[in-house]
């Protein structure tokens, strides 16, 4: 008995905007697929992202104009520690892609298992400031990543240098096209957009968003390049996004000799509940953990 072959391996060997040539078919997540591609003009590898939208109906010309808008944004975004946005356009009136440079490295999450314990500071610092400095930089163009996470970043050996990759703004241009309180629909009913275990306390209650929620990833991701587990956790997906809301972390000095009192209360006041509490720049957070 023959099975029909799955709409993601359909794709494979079409050619998108004259430009792109779908090789394989790499995963499929919540609100997308990846693929593996060829850029024709610049003979090298690319990433295509697609983005599920639903039930786009009668608005489906107005959020092209729109998803075309805040893909400009992001291809403007430029910086040597964010992946750069190549392309954007859409496969038909429903599915809208971006084509994202191929990054050849891991994941950090790859590397960070190297490490069961935790980063050596020497390590940990490095990383550190080129993370800052991108997550700066989206902020300066009025974006909000709301999605980083270990899986979001990339590592890579340059030069003997680590050097790191924040990859994924996906949700941000699904977000930003289609706006508050619009009808069309991302996920089916009741799922979360985001990753509890990295969600800020405003997030998982569903709250807006700001800059400040961004930081709380940082603060989170600094953790755990430290300890080696997640600085939030919970046995159970309501357990974990209650303990984001409510519980604090043990603080680092009580968990490494080598981290200094400066450093774990720099990375607690990023992890303040309240946003009004952390540090409003990443700019300001790199600062105080260098310190």
């Amino acid at each position: 008995m023959q099975h029909a072959p799955h709409p993601e391996n359909e794709r494979i060997g079409l050619i998108l905007g004259q430009r792109f040539k779908i090789e394989s078919h790499l995963r499929t997540g919540g609100i997308g697929t990846l693929y593996l591609a060829q850029d024709l003009h610049q003979n090298q590898w690319a990433v295509i992202k697609t983005l599920r939208l639903h039930n786009l109906g009668s608005k489906t010309k107005a959020l092209f104009r729109r998803f075309q808008r805040e893909g400009k944004i992001l291809s403007d975004c430029e910086h040597p520690c964010i992946v750069k946005v190549i392309a954007y356009d859409f496969f038909d009136d429903t599915l809208p892609y971006i084509a994202l440079e191929h990054i050849d490295g891991i994941t950090l999450r790859e590397y960070l298992n190297r490490f069961p314990v935790g980063l050596p500071i020497n390590r940990f610092l490095p990383l550190m400031k080129q993370f800052c400095s991108a997550v700066n930089r989206i902020h300066a163009q009025g974006i909000i990543h709301r999605d980083i996470k270990p899986n979001n970043m990339m590592v890579q050996l340059l030069d003997q240098k680590l050097r790191l990759k924040l990859l994924d703004f996906g949700l941000i241009l699904i977000e930003r096209t289609i706006g508050q309180g619009a009808e069309t629909r991302l996920t089916q009913k009741g799922q979360l957009l985001g990753t509890p275990a990295y969600m800020s306390p405003e997030q998982c209650r569903g709250e807006a968003t700001t800059q400040e929620s961004d930081i709380y990833n940082l603060g989170l991701i600094a953790y755990e390049l430290l300890t080696g587990h997640p600085a939030i956790e919970g046995l159970t997906m309501q357990r974990l996004i209650d303990n984001q809301i409510e519980k604090m972390p043990t603080p680092l000095v009580e968990k490494r000799g080598d981290v200094s009192t400066r450093m774990s209360e720099a990375i607690m006041k990023a992890l303040s509940k309240q946003p009004s509490q952390r540090y409003h720049s990443a700019k300001n957070f790199w600062e105080a953990l260098k310190a």
